[in-house]
């Protein structure tokens, strides 16, 4: 069996040990199923926000005045003092 001798995986058990080749392949197996579980992450949270989308009800967060930013009423600002007006355009 001269062909399984030379195969990659066989030469590298031969060189660092079957010990060191069994972690080497967990690690390998673990990081594999890391990326399999974050890209079914990421397809199941597109699939929530697409169908989460065409969905009519309002999500309603309720605040308390104490944490809420309060704004000045809209009339306030509207009766400021009026601002000069621009200079005319004058063409070069």
């Amino acid at each position: 069996m001269p062909g399984l001798l030379l195969s990659p995986g066989v030469q590298f058990a031969q060189i660092c040990g079957m010990k060191m080749y069994m972690v080497y392949f967990l690690y390998i197996m673990i990081k594999l199923f890391s990326l399999q579980g974050y890209l079914i992450s990421c397809v199941w949270n597109c699939y929530r926000y697409i169908n989460g989308r065409n969905n009519s009800e309002v999500l309603v967060y309720i605040t308390t005045n104490d944490t809420a930013v309060l704004l000045p009423p809209y009339d306030d600002p509207a009766n400021g003092a009026a601002k000069d007006p621009p200079p005319p355009y004058v063409s070069a």
